[in-house]
């Protein structure tokens, strides 16, 4: 098991942000984490990556049991992809370098690159069809090339969990494709894959679980094709709403 929280709180200020969580999730499966703004989406993705800690509750994530193991070290395997790393970045960076920071989980390098890591960085390179970007500076790259170093970071770990948090944001349609299809490819690999978004035409086809969070709980957990109909949506968004399914993505609109 990837990730068991057994009812899981977090208050942060007296104010609970996350309620009686529970979730389970299996090596190898992909799954959406599903919710509008403000559910409490963030706050679980930094509490399964070790920098938030359970208020209440039992958390453990690839074998890390929190408050009995250095979560500094669980965060080596886990890749967290977002479109708000991209202005953390430093600009004059090349692309080769900040793939390396993948390596330290860190935003710049700030000691010598060694041979070993410089190979690495080709690999993952060569897997996203940059290499002939590698001493490009990070500024110059376009959204989609910085979204796809962003991927290529992560991946140098070689993580066991990767996450996709609202990575198409700030996107045009063609670089959208392209981080699109990198995910597909990834999805039929052996990492835990988690696709976050509260924009249901974002959804990758090829997740086929879906935790849905409203307002820091959990309001449903399985297969996205079981939780994801109109009657279920309509309670969830306390609208009512028509659900349309084609070629495995889902759409919603509101009824007339």
């Amino acid at each position: 098991m990837d990730i068991q929280l057994e009812n899981v709180s977090y208050i942060n200020q007296g104010k609970t942000i996350l309620n009686d969580i529970n979730w389970q999730v299996r090596t190898g499966e992909n799954w959406i984490l599903f919710g509008l703004n403000g559910s409490g989406k963030t706050t679980l993705l930094n509490l399964i990556t070790g920098y938030f800690y359970p208020s209440k509750g039992k958390a453990e994530v690839l074998g890390y049991t929190f408050g009995k193991a250095p979560l500094s070290e669980l965060r080596k395997h886990i890749g967290w992809v977002s479109s708000a790393l991209n202005e953390k970045i430093p600009s004059e960076d090349t692309l080769k370098e900040v793939m390396i920071s993948g390596l330290h989980a860190s935003l710049g390098l700030w000691e010598g690159v060694t041979p070993k890591e410089e190979i690495q960085a080709g690999l993952v390179l060569s897997r996203l069809g940059m290499k002939h970007l590698a001493d490009r500076k990070y500024r110059l790259l376009s959204q989609g090339e910085k979204q796809k170093a962003m991927i290529g970071r992560a991946l140098i770990q070689k993580p066991q969990i990767l996450i996709f948090d609202e990575v198409y944001n700030g996107l045009d349609i063609f670089a959208r494709k392209v981080v699109e299809d990198i995910i597909f490819k990834l999805s039929e690999g052996e990492e835990t894959l988690i696709f976050v978004s509260h924009n249901t035409e974002d959804i990758p086809s090829t997740f086929n679980k879906v935790l849905m969070l409203k307002d820091g709980s959990v309001f449903g957990a399985g297969l996205t094709r079981g939780l994801i109909t109109k009657e279920n949506l309509s309670a969830f968004y306390d609208n009512e709403v028509d659900v349309t399914w084609y070629q495995g993505h889902f759409y919603i609109s509101l009824t007339s």
